[in-house]
């Protein structure tokens, strides 16, 4: 951490194997995030008792803020304060506060198993490495499959986006976003950052009020107009945003808002309407 009175510009330098390795790195291939405390309620029962830890501390480095690297150089003076992880506009650099990074590295599936070494160096302005950290990357035999063979999901409350983004979602209606509408661009592009982002990790997340436009006339069994929804899921069941093109394993039939107010036959017809709407897409 360089010193709060030091106004030089540092950066980060991740220096890949050299080619003579047999293994060959583009800069490309790091993912870097700066690692924020953020708000954990941990003054519960089982945490004391599966961590052995008190429970008085309400922070905790679980947040990864993605961070640009420029050809593997990181600058510095782009992170954010620790002790302000909330405010985009706080900076690390004078804060007197030590900053986390995280690396995330692709191994491209050709490469031989076997011990390869690179560096992390501290740089600035004045003069070139004023430290060097030597890495040690073990690569092992076998590589993961693109498949998930088992798939891990998590569901994104609609009122959490609404919390964190709330520009982007707190006026929405989710049964009427639609993809090449204007008016939601911004809101699309975060729904699919998210899925994008858990994908990449082998996850798969669902949004608790993605809906169709349905209507509920009485007595009559309810009109569901599928055409924003299946466009908006479309990409991500298809798999045709992502690099791997592989398609999410899991997505929950969606349910309307106050859908537990309607009577029970209604609400069956409505399943058997949906489980059929899926069951014949040629993206399931």
């Amino acid at each position: 951490m360089p010193p709060s009175s030091d106004r030089r510009a540092f950066s980060l330098r991740i220096r890949p194997p050299a080619r003579d390795e047999q293994i060959s790195l583009d800069p490309d291939r790091f993912r870097v995030y700066q690692i924020l405390p953020m708000p954990v309620d941990v003054n519960r029962a089982g945490y004391v008792r599966h961590t052995g830890l008190s429970g008085d501390r309400t922070t905790m480095p679980r947040a990864l803020l993605p961070v640009t690297a420029d050809r593997g150089i990181i600058n510095l003076s782009s992170l954010r304060n620790p002790a302000d992880p909330l405010n985009p506009s706080s900076r690390f650099l004078g804060s007197g506060q030590p900053a986390m990074i995280w690396v995330d590295i692709r191994i491209p599936p050709e490469t031989p198993p076997g011990d390869f070494r690179f560096a992390v160096e501290l740089n600035d302005t004045r003069t070139s490495a004023i430290s060097s950290v030597p890495v040690r990357l073990t690569v092992h035999d076998f590589v993961l499959p693109d498949e998930r063979h088992l798939v891990l999901c998590g569901l994104i409350d609609w009122s959490a986006l609404t919390r964190n983004f709330p520009d982007r979602f707190e006026s929405v209606r989710p049964m009427r976003l639609g993809r090449g509408l204007p008016e939601f661009a911004r809101t699309i592009d975060t729904l699919d950052k998210l899925v994008l982002l858990a994908q990449e990790h082998r996850l798969v997340v669902n949004f608790s009020r993605l809906q169709p436009v349905v209507k509920w006339p009485a007595g009559k069994p309810p009109e569901i107009n599928w055409s924003a929804y299946d466009q908006l899921v479309a990409p991500w069941l298809r798999g045709e945003g992502f690099a791997d093109k592989v398609p999410l394993g899991f997505w929950l039939i969606p349910t309307p808002d106050f859908f537990n107010t309607y009577d029970p036959q209604s609400r069956g017809e409505y399943l058997e309407q949906a489980a059929a709407h899926f069951s014949q897409l040629d993206w399931m």
